[in-house]
């Protein structure tokens, strides 16, 4: 459902439907809590997993710093570095690409919020 764009969850959390909200909380819970050379071994789950969360990352992640406590989004980064290192480039180049979305939203807010001189 996260990558599938089958419901507009922007207009579910307009109406204060947080359902969009849990279900990726619980699945980011959910694979923040797998054993990561287990899922690995299950290659088309864990390939899958990787691509579900670049597009969390590419298209949702403003929702990562407003609605996931900082140990959920510490999970996710662990599970990026975990990926990182694995031995699988597409799901190395995966982890590569969510970093790099994260440090640049970041980097986008940060200088949104700093004074013009």
């Amino acid at each position: 459902m996260i990558a599938g764009n089958y419901v507009n969850f922007a207009i579910c959390e307009y109406y204060n439907d947080t359902i969009f909200t849990q279900l990726s909380q619980l699945i980011f819970t959910t694979l923040s809590i797998c054993d990561f050379k287990e899922l690995a071994s299950y290659e088309k789950v864990h390939r899958a997993s990787f691509q579900v969360v670049v597009h969390f990352f590419n298209n949702h992640l403003e929702l990562l710093f407003t609605k996931f406590d900082a140990s959920l989004i510490e999970a996710i980064m662990q599970l990026m570095m975990n990926g990182m290192t694995g031995s699988k480039f597409d799901v190395q180049s995966d982890c590569c690409s969510c970093i790099n979305h994260f440090n640049e939203f970041v980097l986008e807010k940060l200088q949104s919020k700093s004074p013009k001189h």
